[in-house]
């Protein structure tokens, strides 16, 4: 997994320019859950499947 960037506050990040903002932000996306800690992963899946249950659609078990 890689080196986690630390956790900025949205008022510390407001007072920076529009691009070094839009840097960050880009920089913090993930595209590979490869990259994601397991467990978070994990945890979304099962809540995403709650949501999907809570709505009435069915999906195979995981």
């Amino acid at each position: 997994m890689e080196k986690q960037s630390p956790v900025q506050l949205a008022e510390d990040l407001e007072k920076l320019p529009l691009e070094e903002r839009q840097r960050i932000a880009a920089e913090s996306i993930v595209s590979d859950l490869a990259d994601v800690d397991p467990e978070f992963v994990a945890r979304a899946r099962r809540r995403g499947r709650e949501l999907l249950a809570e709505r009435g659609i069915d999906l195979p078990p995981a």
